[in-house]
């Protein structure tokens, strides 16, 4: 008896869509170095966390990561679009700088606003911000048996067909290979977002893109 009761006591009753690749047991395909700790006499020593794999946990990723994320959530659909056509927009760069500060790598506000640019000016988020109404940032969750899944989806847009989901990757990737291996562990994190999104609107999401 205490045996089932600890069997259904420990079981998972929710799983994000950043999950699912973890519990399929699948390898990171991609790492990122990132700048070991100060000691107290400001030199930088080695850490356990010198070198940290390349993902994002709900909106719990790297700083750059985060800081480029809230800088594609909060841009205004018009200065997107200005982008997108490759005008340019002033306002980007202090929007950019904002979300560095918050994140507490003021001095790579230029890398935030280079990322975000390159992320606009790729033809599927350009399409986004053409279209009548892309959404960004939404929550979507649905049942999948007894265990609940969900996640957030950084864009989303109707195209002719259906509907056409977006996620924004800042992992290091040095090659097409890379980028393959890359999109191949996060199939599955799109397919929890095709699901969730599919179930909750009823409409058929036809496309999933990865924009790193």
């Amino acid at each position: 008896a205490r045996t089932e009761l600890l069997g259904r006591v420990m079981r998972r009753r929710s799983v994000r869509a950043t999950e699912v690749a973890d519990l399929m047991g699948l390898p990171w395909v991609a790492r990122v170095t990132v700048p070991p700790p100060m000691d107290r006499d400001g030199a930088s020593g080695p850490s356990e966390h010198d070198i940290e794999p390349a993902r994002r946990r709900g909106r719990s990723g790297t700083q750059l990561g985060r800081a480029v994320h809230a800088t594609l959530q909060e841009i205004s659909q018009a200065t997107a679009r200005q982008i997108a056509t490759g005008t340019g927009a002033p306002g980007l760069g202090r929007l950019a700088a904002a979300q560095a500060r918050a994140e507490h790598i003021a001095g790579r506000a230029g890398e935030v606003e280079e990322l975000v640019t390159a992320a606009l000016e790729s033809p599927t988020v350009r399409a986004a911000f053409k279209s009548g109404r892309p959404r960004r940032e939404i929550y979507v969750a649905t049942t999948v048996g007894e265990v609940v899944l969900d996640g957030y989806v950084d864009l989303c847009f109707e195209e002719a067909g259906g509907l056409t989901v977006v996620d924004y990757k800042t992992d290091t990737v040095r090659d097409d290979t890379e980028v393959e291996a890359s999109a191949e562990r996060y199939s599955l994190q799109a397919a929890a977002y095709a699901l969730a999104l599919g179930d909750v609107t009823g409409r058929a999401v036809q496309r999933c893109v990865l924009v790193f």
